[in-house]
């Protein structure tokens, strides 16, 4: 018998960690998936991710587009450039899109704005922002406000964007 989730303490979380007795694990997974059916279903959701820019002023060790990366190709992809991977991602059944990218002041507010409003028109698809780190702070940030936006049925928003090293 498995105990209920709810009870589940550090010792017991450890002991489930260290369990190697086939029957027992077959016990979890079922309780697992039994859980998953529940509270997700059986459906698959697909998710198409746009890195849209490569620009970054953060100095994050162990990122490959932070500022202090090196020599690095740099590139901030358009609006119509966006706009035909939200579609490709549309067309290949992603009901979610995100765009993705380093905090790069080139990548205005408003700019993400208007990609989303477009990419919400012509798709109807979900939108997930990954443009920045939440809550962290910088040497000097610039006062505009954070994002706001509308996608399916909820909203999130977007970090400020603070500079620490120039992007061009």
């Amino acid at each position: 018998m498995l105990p209920a989730l709810e009870a589940l303490d550090h010792a017991a979380i450890t002991a489930w960690l260290k369990e190697t007795d086939e029957h027992v694990l077959e016990a979890l997974w079922a309780r697992a998936d039994e859980v998953r059916r529940v509270h997700v279903g059986d459906e698959v959701h697909l998710r198409g991710l746009v890195e849209i820019t490569n620009y970054c002023v953060r100095q994050c060790a162990y990122c490959g587009i932070a500022a202090c990366a090196g020599p690095l190709p740099r590139y901030r992809m358009t609006h119509d450039e966006i706009l035909a991977c939200a579609r490709q991602g549309r067309d290949l059944g992603f009901g979610t899109i995100v765009l993705q990218g380093g905090e790069d002041p080139g990548t205005t507010g408003a700019f993400v704005d208007g990609v989303v409003r477009a990419i919400k028109d012509e798709t109807g698809a979900a939108i997930t922002l990954s443009l920045g780190e939440p809550g962290q702070t910088a040497t000097s940030c610039d006062s505009r406000p954070p994002i706001r936006i509308s996608t399916a049925a909820s909203i999130r928003a977007c970090p400020a964007r603070c500079r620490t090293a120039s992007a061009s």
